[in-house]
């Protein structure tokens, strides 16, 4: 039995990029940062623009009484795309983030020129209001195996376990999870990766339990004393893209990397 990847040309389940700021950006400013996209949600291939609540809650002081905590108003709009009643793209305009988030994968050319339409048009119209504080890029792949669960040994898609794992558990006795995370880079804007394995049992489109290892990637930019250019978040998201793939390639073995077309040469 073999590991089918999530789709026949990718592994991805689902992309998010999140750009992050440093302070609340004003209700007036996000709606007007935003406006030219959610004008025109519909020609963008989106079925809904809603208003959304904020990311910070306020404290109102009262005399003689405790602080009380006031509900966050909705300072934020939010499109999103519906497949079969279910969300399948998703783009935020918050307070405090801006963010993308699609299950419907192609390369990464595509979803540049995608964000290029629908989010970084608006990143644009803040630089000179607020400051960045990190940027993310997160992937979340998977895989099936085609048997028995309790057979699913990981050894051929794998290009190396985590050898505190009792061998057992690799071969499929049982669930498990590796994650780790380091930080790469220099003052002042060190990046975190992470890197999470995740194998779960969960049930196909038939009812049935199958073996599925979910694979998580992050490459996470951070600011530090000095904020992040939002001038070069486009060439930042390239780079970005560059180290993920790089990560999840020397994950998964080569024969895998053959099926999904990963060159690690492309990306070094």
């Amino acid at each position: 039995m073999t590991w089918k990847p999530r789709h026949e040309a990718h592994a991805i389940e689902r992309v998010r990029v999140l750009f992050a700021f440093r302070e609340p950006v004003p209700a007036k400013v996000v709606s007007r940062s935003s406006a030219e996209i959610t004008a025109k949600f519909s020609e963008l291939g989106f079925n809904s623009v809603e208003p959304v609540e904020g990311s910070v809650a306020t404290i109102k002081l009262q005399p003689n009484a405790a602080p009380e905590r006031e509900p966050a108003a909705r300072n934020g709009l939010v499109m999103r795309r519906h497949k079969d009643s279910v969300i399948a793209e998703e783009v935020g305009f918050r307070d405090l983030v801006y963010g993308y988030m699609t299950t419907t994968y192609g390369r990464w050319e595509a979803m540049r020129r995608r964000l290029d339409e629908v989010l970084l048009p608006a990143l644009d119209h803040v630089i000179d209001i607020v400051e960045l504080d990190s940027m993310k890029l997160e992937y979340w792949d998977s895989f099936i195996f085609e048997g028995d669960p309790s057979k699913a040994d990981i050894s051929d898609l794998l290009a190396f376990v985590d050898p505190s794992i009792p061998e057992d558990v690799l071969r499929g006795s049982s669930a498990w999870h590796s994650h780790s995370g380091w930080f790469e880079g220099e003052e002042p804007f060190p990046v975190l990766i992470n890197r999470n394995l995740d194998m779960v049992d969960r049930k196909d489109n038939e009812g049935r339990t199958v073996r599925a290892l979910g694979v998580y990637t992050l490459v996470e930019k951070r600011s530090s004393a000095d904020a992040l250019d939002i001038g070069s978040a486009r060439s930042s998201l390239d780079e970005m893209h560059n180290r993920s793939l790089l990560l999840f390639g020397n994950t998964i073995s080569a024969e895998y990397r053959e099926q999904l077309g990963i060159d690690l040469e492309a990306y070094k």
